[in-house]
């Protein structure tokens, strides 16, 4: 607070505004108190005070076309890249203000927080696309080229953290007959353009931090192409692809650029799941197990919310090895959200209510302590884990309706002890029929 003070100095118009609307000045405390991301970004950018104490925020859930508004609002008045990318990271840290101010409030839920970071996430992208495509001598839509940036797990599936990674595909259509106007040739130019995406999506500008990309999910990872053909893409999973390849492609939607192209892939998934049988679920086990002991380790009293035992992962691996499983038999499971597919799951019998609701409630509490753990610390949780201390830090938070009763002197430690502990003992009942 004493560090914010001092940087509005003599604009005393914002103490006079606090001290007229208790409820923005409640905001500002609780952004304060709160959140060392947005209270860094609010002594940074001290304008955005006007909004906070306007009403701004009040708008607590926008659409793709109120975000793609703000976008050209905020790029009106000049042509120049750079410039336009500097204003791009001042449009993800008010959003992101935005959402973290209704986060702290209690008033979005965690599902909530992860479909309005997506979005931003989605516009974010979409933008410096068209950016990048101007460089390139197409100032037109990105639709008119035929690729599809297509998005994986956490932004394919509309379940994005504050300090996520964006999971990219890019996937063209040779058949088009395309061909650039500098006379290279179709695969050349939209690669050169994929690579420049990707700088410009992560690079840092004086406005901000950009948008960490990872593209390792490509068929064939790091050894395979950035770009690969519609043609590639179905010939490398209907015959080559291993079965956590052909898993995470449950998560795959079409994010930027062609949404033909996106369409026909997205095709070529459905008809990849509807011919292929799902893996055994030892095998499953397997994948689940060796990622928990690569990338899932936590020190002794701490904890990996995303990748240990009882961690989101064993909820998203069950659940994508239930839809796997019933692809073929109702289109109610064929849906890129984990929540979604839960309830589909749960209307065509292939999952009882009661477990369904568990895993619901644990899925929404691991998000929620995975969103407030960035805000509060500015800490990515899903690469690493979290001490007891750290999560002290959070307080005990039963006012929150996404968080599950404790039980008789139970802290936050032991309540997400319990329900990891849960989770896993449901991973292990369902898929493997033993108990942990």
């Amino acid at each position: 607070m004493e560090r914010l003070l001092e940087v509005i100095g003599p604009r005393a118009e914002y103490l006079s505004l606090l001290e007229e609307s208790p409820v923005a000045l409640e905001r500002l405390m609780r952004v304060l108190s709160g959140s060392a991301m947005l209270s860094r970004w609010l002594t940074e950018h001290v304008e955005s005070l006007d909004a906070l104490v306007s009403g701004h925020y009040d708008k607590l859930q926008k659409s793709p076309g109120e975000l793609r508004e703000e976008v050209q609002r905020l790029f009106w008045g000049t042509r120049d890249i750079e410039e336009r990318l500097g204003r791009l990271r001042l449009f993800r840290a008010q959003e992101f203000l935005r959402i973290g101010v209704a986060d702290l409030c209690g008033i979005l839920h965690p599902w909530q927080v992860g479909e309005e970071i997506t979005k931003v996430a989605e516009v974010f992208l979409e933008a410096t696309l068209e950016e990048v495509m101007a460089s390139r001598g197409y100032p037109e839509s990105s639709h008119l080229l035929p690729l599809s940036v297509v998005g994986l797990g956490s932004l394919g599936g509309k379940e994005l953290a504050y300090g996520s990674d964006l999971d990219l595909m890019f996937v063209y259509d040779e058949a088009t007959g395309w061909t650039p106007r500098d006379g290279s040739g179709c695969s050349e130019f939209l690669t050169k353009l994929a690579q420049r995406l990707l700088s410009w999506l992560s690079m840092a500008t004086k406005e901000g931090k950009g948008w960490s990309v990872d593209v390792r999910l490509r068929p064939s990872g790091t050894r395979g192409p950035l770009l690969v053909s519609l043609r590639s893409f179905k010939q490398y999973h209907e015959g080559m692809s291993e079965s956590w390849e052909r898993q995470m492609l449950l998560r795959a939607r079409h994010c930027a650029g062609n949404p033909e192209v996106g369409q026909k892939t997205m095709g070529i998934i459905d008809s990849i799941f509807l011919r292929s049988p799902p893996p055994d679920p030892n095998e499953v086990h397997a994948m689940r197990s060796r990622m928990e002991r690569e990338r899932g380790q936590a020190p002794e009293g701490s904890f990996h919310l995303k990748l240990g035992p009882g961690g989101m992962a064993d909820i998203e691996f069950l659940v994508q090895y239930l839809q796997w499983s019933n692809w073929s038999k109702d289109s109610r499971v064929r849906t890129t959200s984990t929540i979604g597919a839960l309830e589909g799951l749960v209307a065509i019998g292939a999952l009882p209510g009661r477990e369904a609701g568990f895993l619901k409630k644990a899925h929404g509490f691991l998000k929620g302590m995975e969103n407030r753990l960035g805000l509060v610390l500015e800490h990515k949780a899903t690469d690493q884990p979290f001490s007891a201390q750290e999560l002290a830090a959070l307080g005990r938070m039963d006012d929150l309706e996404w968080v599950p009763a404790s039980k008789k002197g139970e802290d936050l430690t032991e309540k997400l002890e319990r329900v990891m502990r849960n989770v896993r003992r449901l991973y292990l009942g369902i898929l493997l029929g033993r108990r942990a």
